[in-house]
């Protein structure tokens, strides 16, 4: 049988933000970043499940790909890979991953179908190959590149820089599938103590990150940057960036900037430097607008050229761009709405398609809508699992938009899931929180009970697009929420929700052709108030990745203050049950795994509630995620630190000794298969700052032994373990649990509660993680121990 399409598969790999693009005849076909699948915010690593999301979205197999391009902008990938191979480096190849890494067919592969490209050059083709233009010219501007050594494409001699110098701005010029590069702006590495962390390197997109870092504490909080800009003072902090002649110099800084944010100092929000963050969130977001201005003049003057395509994680500065796109001169200015290192899928899949394959450009990009559709089915299944459903009233709805819009103008905040995800950092409709902008404190209800997020952070409007500049000035277009523009003064009391402190808004334009059902939602909001704007924000709380599937709606909805949510026609309302089972799910509850549990068949006992894991926890924040139905025995509940629950570990334990007094058998336990805890084993995580008590190893050889002598008997250690203790009864340590005790609690109407064990043991247990006590008990108790007001 002939083969029918073409496919090409473009990856970004190991660092942050993996992601990998599916073509099909030159057509994007699925797209989608690991942080959708794993639920870890810009999740790094290898790229095994974004190969399999894209290629079982489209029903074929690896061996159907006709080409396959990557990215590292580390280093080149094989060059990345040998190094993987011999060296363990976590934070780009976590251990849990590192098997299925070493197995796989395009790991180290010397196949002429797989190649690999630079980072700068990835990114532009993510602009200009899918954009409507012809012809035109190409900014690329982020915080880091691959090393000069790297580069592949040819750029002009006299651009000055060593060969470890890295790529922070890259200019092209293209013509149809042909493209040119005009200039090149290098980062010199910088000298002494984190010297590689390219925020310490002197470039446009790395001073940037290097404020994040100063305001936050983190390089990769530059929207938040952005969106605190406009609180600080003109000029009260001097120049962080300067520019001569096309030449730009960024300093050292001064001594005035000496308030840096520090973990552990307190509420963010009072923080006595606040002031002071303002007014340099200010001045850094002053200067890149004018270095970026600056440089789009540069090109329009130099090529005289029409057309402006920007990708680059810079591009995701949405004030910039509308100034770019107002003050540069361009009659048409493109951005990629996957413009950050999520985007360098895409370039590779097109560079594949247009550079090797020598194909013809032949697709617009019109949209992000580019993941996998969900089916009607796996939302009613989604819906299905005992604990959601007597939380939930779910009725189907003969005209979806018109329900929702009576209910948006009731001040409800409604979760929207529609058709396939988008790509790229911003919900552009399809995984969306959606509310009414007509009343001011639709903002602070929005950032307080749902989002929990700072109270600064402003919302992006929704706006039909023909509607568009009686609200907004300006004509250039915004279909990607990447064009902040000034909201008509006449406007700003009817939608006060969206307008930021500075009188602007990050708009989205809607069409019907590119998204009917929220164009027709916002036509039937229209109807009921006159106004043709929707507050839009990401369906995802602070630090978690915008929902991919139905079942992450769920869990969002039901952990939140969201209060209506809507599964393509289903309309999902909380019962007065839900006020009963959150507090639960609150204190111990991670209901995305409750949510995934729905066909699981082999869990022993009923689990309700469970430790939600934090990044210091020592399993990896992604186990859960990792756990879906049918792969494995059953979901693992995933362990803190009795450090980490503070306050409500005390209340904790004190109700749990209360109730374990009256019972007839010391210690407290839950059945356990030797199995399921040997399959956890790879994903627990070495602590940095005590490796020697956290051992894997150690674990390993342990459970080993004990399942050798005992078979599949399930066994857990417990807080009442003493040195080389041994239960008279079983042989076992003390806290295992026996068969008859299986059986036992297999009979009982129970629930589960798991707990982490900080405290050390010595003897023959050295270098062991204990597992603190879990507790079987009737579900008669569940009330006692999980309401902790009273303990």
């Amino acid at each position: 049988m002939p083969k029918q399409h073409t496919y090409v598969l473009g990856l970004n790999t190991y660092d942050h933000d993996v992601s990998a693009c599916l073509l099909r005849d030159g057509a994007i076909a699925f797209a989608i970043a690991k942080e959708r699948i794993t639920r870890e915010k810009h999740a790094s690593g290898f790229y095994k499940e974004v190969i399999d999301y894209c290629l079982q979205a489209e029903g074929i197999t690896l061996d159907d790909v006709d080409l396959v391009v990557r990215n590292s902008y580390i280093l080149p990938v094989p060059e990345m890979e040998q190094r993987l191979l011999h060296q363990d480096m976590p934070g780009f190849l976590p251990i849990a991953e590192r098997d299925d890494a070493v197995k796989h067919p395009l790991f180290r592969s010397t196949s002429d179908k797989v190649v690999a490209i630079s980072h700068h050059l990835a990114h532009a083709y993510s602009a200009f190959a899918v954009s409507p233009f012809r012809d035109g010219v190409v900014m690329i501007v982020d915080g880091v590149g691959n090393y000069r050594s790297d580069v592949m494409e040819s750029y002009p001699p006299d651009d000055a820089g060593s060969p470890l110098a890295r790529e922070s701005e890259s200019y092209y010029q293209f013509d149809e599938a042909n493209l040119e590069c005009l200039k090149k702006v290098w980062m010199e590495p910088s000298r002494g103590l984190l010297s590689d962390e390219f925020y310490n390197m002197p470039g446009l997109g790395a001073l940037y990150s290097r404020v994040s870092t100063y305001v936050f504490g983190d390089w990769n909080k530059c929207g938040e940057l952005m969106g605190l800009a406009p609180y600080g003072r003109r000029d009260q902090v001097g120049h962080l960036l300067e520019m001569t002649d096309g030449k730009l110099d960024v300093p050292f800084w001064s001594d005035e900037n000496k308030q840096p944010f520090v973990l552990d100092s307190g509420s963010w929000d009072k923080n006595p430097a606040m002031r002071h963050w303002e007014d340099i969130a200010w001045r850094v977001q002053d200067d890149t607008e004018n270095v970026l201005l600056a440089r789009a003049r540069w090109l329009r003057e130099t090529t005289g050229a029409k057309n402006l395509c920007i990708a680059g994680g810079v591009a995701l500065n949405c004030v910039a761009n509308g100034r770019i796109a107002r003050e540069a001169g361009f009659d048409n200015v493109w951005i990629q709405p996957a413009a950050g290192d999520d985007g360098i899928a895409i370039g590779c899949a097109y560079y594949g398609w247009l550079e090797i394959l020598k194909q013809r450009r032949s697709f617009v990009m019109e949209h992000a809508f580019v993941g996998r559709p969900y089916s009607d089915r796996e939302v009613a299944a989604a819906l299905q699992n005992f604990l959601v459903r007597i939380q939930i009233d779910a009725k189907r709805s003969d005209n979806i938009c018109r329900d929702t819009a009576k209910l948006l103008a009731d001040q409800r905040v409604i979760g929207w899931f529609q058709g396939p995800s988008e790509f790229g950092p911003r919900a552009l409709g399809n995984r969306s929180l959606i509310a009414d902008p007509r009343r001011p404190e639709m903002k602070d209800i929005l950032n307080s009970r749902v989002k929990h997020r700072q109270a600064f952070r402003p919302f992006a409007p929704l706006v039909l697009a023909e509607r568009m500049t009686e609200v907004f000035e300006g004509e250039e277009d915004s279909p990607y929420m990447l064009i902040a523009k000034p909201v008509r003064p006449e406007w700003r009391d009817k939608i006060p929700a969206i307008v930021h402190v500075d009188g602007s808004a990050r708009v989205q334009s809607v069409r019907e052709q590119t998204n009917p059902m929220l164009y027709r939602l916002l036509k039937e909001f229209e109807a009921l108030t006159g106004v043709p704007v929707l507050i839009n924000t990401s369906f995802n709380v602070k630090g978690e990745p915008i929902i991919e599937t139905p079942q992450d709606a769920v869990s969002c909805f039901l952990t939140t203050g969201i209060d209506n949510l809507v599964l393509h026609d289903t309309l999902v309302s909380k019962t007065r049950m839900h006020k009963v089972v959150a507090p639960v799910m609150k204190t111990f509850g991670d209901v995305t795994t409750i949510v995934a549990a729905t066909d699981v068949k082999t869990i022993p006992v009923q689990v309700v509630g469970q430790m939600r894991p934090t990044r210091s926890s020592v399993l990896d924040s992604g186990t859960l995620g990792a756990y879906q139905p049918g792969q494995h025995l059953y979901p693992i509940v995933p362990a803190y630190r009795k450090s980490e629950l503070g306050d409500s570990y005390a209340k904790i334990e004190k109700k749990l000794h209360k109730i374990v007094a009256e019972e007839p058998r010391e210690g407290v336990f839950v059945p356990v298969p030797i199995t399921s805890i040997l399959e956890l084993l790879p994903m627990i995580r070495v602590s940095d700052d005590d490796s020697d008590r956290w051992d894997p190893r150690m674990l390993r050889s342990v459970i080993e032994s004990i399942s050798k002598r005992h078979g599949e008997s399930g066994f857990l250690f417990h807080r009442g373990m003493e040195r080389g203790a041994r239960s008279k009864s079983s042989k076992l340590p003390t806290g295992a649990v026996s068969r008859e005790e299986l059986r036992d609690a297999k009979s009982k109407d129970a629930v589960v509660l798991l707990l982490f064990h900080d405290n050390g043991q010595s003897g023959a247990w050295d270098n062991v993680p204990f597992w603190y006590p879990s507790l079987v008990f009737p579900t008669s108790m569940a009330n006692q121990v999980f309401n902790t007001s009273e303990a």
